[in-house]
C-alpha cells in the first residue's frame, strides 16, 4: 500500500461557504474529485504528518462518496479544526472595460 503524507488543506471561499480544492504534501498535489479516484481502489492511504488524522472515503446522505478527516478512532473531524486548514480569498475583481476618455476622467474605476 501507498502511503502519502498531507500537510496542506486549501479551500476557497464560496457563497455557499469554504469549499475544499486542493490537498497536498510532499512532492504531491491532489483534488478531492482525483483522491476518491486513487483511494477507491484501497491501495493508497494519506496520513496527515501530526499522525493523528488521515482522510477517508465516506458516502453521504445522497450516496455519494466523498473525502473526509477522521481521527484515530474513525471519527469524522471538521477540517477547519486542523492547523493544515487554509482559505484562498481571490481578490480579484470583475473589471468592465472602459474607453480611453472614461480613463482619464475617472482613473481610479478600474
Amino acid at each position: 500500500m501507498a502511503r502519502y503524507t498531507v500537510t496542506s488543506l486549501k479551500a476557497v471561499e464560496t457563497p455557499a461557504g469554504p469549499v475544499l480544492e486542493r490537498i497536498s504534501g510532499p512532492g504531491w498535489l491532489a483534488t478531492p474529485p482525483s483522491l476518491i479516484d486513487l483511494m477507491a481502489t484501497g491501495g493508497h492511504e494519506f496520513q496527515f504528518d501530526d499522525g493523528i488524522h488521515a482522510l477517508a472515503l465516506r458516502n453521504d446522505a445522497q450516496g455519494y462518496e466523498r473525502v473526509v478527516v477522521v481521527n484515530r478512532s474513525g471519527e469524522e473531524v471538521t477540517p477547519s479544526d486542523l492547523p493544515h486548514w487554509t482559505i484562498e480569498v481571490h481578490r480579484g475583481s470583475q473589471v468592465t472595460r472602459q474607453t480611453w476618455w472614461q480613463r482619464l476622467l475617472d482613473p481610479g474605476a478600474r
